[in-house]
């Protein structure tokens, strides 16, 4: 028997996910946000300088200050991880990691991504041992260390900026001649005088019993194919957390994110995407465009929910 069905249900509680759960609160739409970590990937940032309001910021001071705001509203938040949705009946069962059940009307995936990984020897074995995807989390450890950060884009860029300061050496590793971070970043980086930068080369594998001991190259470096650091960061970026998205058979565009309409609704007429894991703002995946797709699908949502006199 299903107790409780809620309008609607918000699955992610990243900056989409709490801007969503806001505007629900501001239209009176009660609602669940399940989701486990406040702000999501954005809580991992080590500055933001690019969001109204704040010339610089932490990712994670930003992500308490809006979670602060979705608490204001005490909506229903289970700090949990959505497994399973499917539907029954004109309603959606939401099954947590915990094994509690939900039921909902609408459903807004702001579910975000994933990490990329290089998928490559030793990557596996060697995570937590000298290979990370997370400088806020792990960059710590590496004080006065050497360290290799892969990625030429605004990820990697920014977790070497990040760290610079603390380690005592950062490789710059980039499979292109030449980056593709922001140029602003790109600057502020190249300041930076322990940077070394290695371009137009590839990882093959990652060495070590217990711990890192070297990484493998494709082509030489200074007379070499291995090289020497203590720690590894990957920063290549995202892609689209999909598994609930497939499994409610929502269609996906070329790019492998959820197809959407300007009101962010997807295939499916009770199913909406915002975020990371969306393919609209021309896949221009920002904290601003990502809480402003939350407000968008909410606005959509409240439309819908009146229409149909749910």
């Amino acid at each position: 028997m299903k107790k409780d069905i809620y309008p609607l249900a918000i699955i992610g509680s990243g900056i989409a996910g709490m801007t969503a759960s806001i505007y629900a609160s501001r239209y009176q739409i009660k609602h669940l946000i399940v989701g486990n970590i406040p702000g999501g990937v954005m809580s991992e940032s080590v500055m933001v300088e690019n969001f109204p309001g704040f010339k610089s910021i932490s990712g994670f001071e930003l992500a308490k200050k809006i979670e602060e705001q979705v608490k204001h509203y005490k909506p229903m938040w289970e700090r949990n991880e959505v497994i399973k949705i499917k539907e029954e009946n004109n309603a959606f069962k939401i099954e947590t990691k915990n094994s509690k059940i939900f039921w909902a009307r609408f459903l807004l995936l702001a579910v975000g991504t994933k990490r990329r990984h290089l998928g490559v020897k030793g990557e596996e074995e060697l995570v937590g041992k000298g290979v990370h995807y997370c400088v806020t989390c792990d960059g710590y450890f590496y004080k006065n260390k050497d360290v290799l950060v892969i990625g030429g884009g605004d990820a990697g860029v920014t977790a070497a900026l990040s760290i610079a300061d603390s380690v005592r050496k950062i490789y710059l590793l980039n499979n292109l001649s030449k980056l593709t971070a922001m140029p602003f970043w790109q600057k502020k980086l190249k300041q930076k005088k322990n940077v070394e930068f290695i371009m137009d080369n590839n990882v093959l594998g990652f060495a070590g019993k217990d711990k890192l001991e070297k990484v493998l190259l494709q082509k030489e470096y200074k007379g070499t194919k291995e090289l020497k650091v203590d720690g590894v960061f990957i920063e290549i970026g995202s892609m689209p957390n999909t598994d609930l998205a497939l499994d409610l058979k929502l269609k996906l565009d070329e790019k492998g994110f959820v197809k959407v309409s300007d009101g962010q609704q997807s295939s499916h007429q009770f199913v909406y995407a915002c975020g990371d894991v969306a393919s609209s703002s021309n896949h221009f995946h920002q904290m601003l465009t990502a809480a402003s797709e939350g407000a968008v699908a909410v606005n959509a949502i409240y439309q819908e929910i009146n229409k149909n006199r749910i």
